[in-house]
């Protein structure tokens, strides 16, 4: 790989034997290969920034790495029939976060992408993101919409309204880093002003950090944007963004991969490939958008945000969650759903209570009982019960479950634990849900 990396070799001891010639040599030498990796991935080449919008359609078309599917935004049909596979969900924070760990490591030699598409106008899809992706394993960096990237446009001057140097020194743990970046906030990101999370943004950068996960911004600043066409149409710009949040990434992640060698990489072997997030509006997230300007062999999931919302912006739909859920919607689409904020749920934890006798004909003894005061239908996955003023009983393995109770109006849906050893209780009294859980 002639030019692309410096490998210096340091020699502990002395020998003058060949690689080949083993046979009647003395004990080999102790050699540290210490790789000098900043060349190891070259970083994409940045085009001219368009002065026409035909000139900005012809880019766009050469820029496309991967096929364009018109996807219409998830709506509430979406989300309420998504929402009746049990099998494929996630509840809780832990468990979406290792479902994504597994995807992320799903194969080796390929990127990874996970993209989040939320509104600008929720902090609590924001906070979410930002706690799942603390627990996500392998993560190499997270982009953040909310701040900008300067890019490497040819043609235009290079932008000052960015913030990389400030996020640079935020990961050397140089945290006066911090008053520089919210004040940028406060000037340059309007949504995050006017809804009052500034503080939240820069938090969340904060707990990326301190997951040794590199924040980084990934937005096309405003002095670039202004050096645009005039009469550039909005879904041109909105496309010429999302190819700035590509090439952005491409270009830290190149340049994050010598952190990412493992302590026996041999120079003559490929480098690792990325593992990195996005959070950015809905609109950037689909196979459209965003998607389209990823390396074409990279791998790439796009995550709905949905809930969490103001009201008046909120969506209306028959799923209510009680705790985070990730749900597949079709193909590398999944929706993460926020968790209503007063959802009526009670739970409680106590031990030494026996568990009561089985259900009749019951192959193993039951752990989960469900009763209600109205007709409900009360769901694991691949189980389903009819509940109306009777218990009900199954057998489950102790562990965390995804549940479904469905009123007919709604459908709540959370994290229910079976103990080992122990059992549990839910109950739908009076329009809320309480679960008890009882250790031995």
């Amino acid at each position: 790989m002639p030019g692309a990396m410096r490998v210096a070799l340091l020699l502990i001891g002395l020998g003058a034997c060949t690689r080949v010639e083993t046979r009647d040599c003395p004990p080999s030498p102790v050699v540290k290969v210490v790789v000098d990796a900043s060349n190891l991935v070259a970083p994409p080449r940045w085009p001219s920034l368009p002065k026409t919008t035909a000139e900005a359609d012809a880019l766009l078309v050469k820029s496309r790495a991967r096929p364009i599917e018109q996807v219409s935004p998830v709506d509430d049909y979406d989300i309420d029939y998504a929402s009746t596979d049990l099998v494929n969900a996630r509840a809780g924070e832990h468990d979406i976060a290792a479902a994504l760990t597994a995807w992320l490591a799903v194969d080796p030699k390929q990127a990874a992408y996970l993209i989040f598409g939320g509104t600008h106008d929720s902090v609590e899809q924001l906070d979410l993101v930002a706690r799942v992706l603390q627990r996500t394993q392998g993560l190499w960096a997270v982009a953040f919409e909310q701040l900008r990237a300067s890019g490497a446009w040819t043609g235009v001057p290079a932008p000052t309204d960015t913030d990389d140097a400030d996020l640079a020194r935020l990961v050397a743990h140089q945290d006066e880093a911090l008053d520089s970046l919210r004040d940028r906030q406060v000037r340059l990101d309007y949504a995050a002003w006017k809804f009052g999370y500034v503080s939240r943004v820069i938090d969340a950068t904060l707990m990326t950090r301190n997951a040794g996960i590199v924040p980084l911004g990934c937005d096309m600043p405003a002095s670039v944007r202004d050096a645009l066409p005039k009469d550039l149409p909005e879904d041109r710009l909105m496309r010429l963004r999302d190819l700035h949040f590509a090439l952005s990434m491409q270009t830290s992640t190149a340049a994050l991969t010598s952190a990412h060698l493992p302590d026996n990489f041999d120079p003559e072997d490929p480098p690792p490939s990325p593992r990195a997030a996005f959070f950015v509006g809905e609109n950037h997230a689909y196979k459209t958008g965003l998607q389209a300007f990823l390396p074409a062999n990279s791998r790439a999931m796009s995550i709905v945000l949905v809930g969490g919302r103001e009201e008046g912006f909120a969506d209306r739909p028959k799923l209510r969650a009680i705790d985070p859920l990730l749900i597949k919607l079709n193909g590398d689409t999944s929706m993460l759903v926020v968790p209503e904020p007063s959802a009526p749920i009670s739970r409680v934890r106590d031990h030494g209570v026996p568990i009561p006798p089985s259900a009749p004909n019951s192959p193993a003894p039951s752990n989960i009982f469900v009763s209600s005061d109205a007709p409900v239908t009360f769901e694991l996955p691949r189980i389903k019960l009819a509940v109306d003023k009777r218990t009900e009983a199954a057998s489950v393995r102790a562990s965390d479950h995804v549940f479904a109770l469905r009123t007919g109006v709604v459908s709540w849906m959370g994290q229910v634990r079976v103990p080992p050893g122990g059992w549990t209780e839910l109950r739908w009294i009076a329009g809320v849900i309480e679960i008890t859980e009882h250790d031995p």
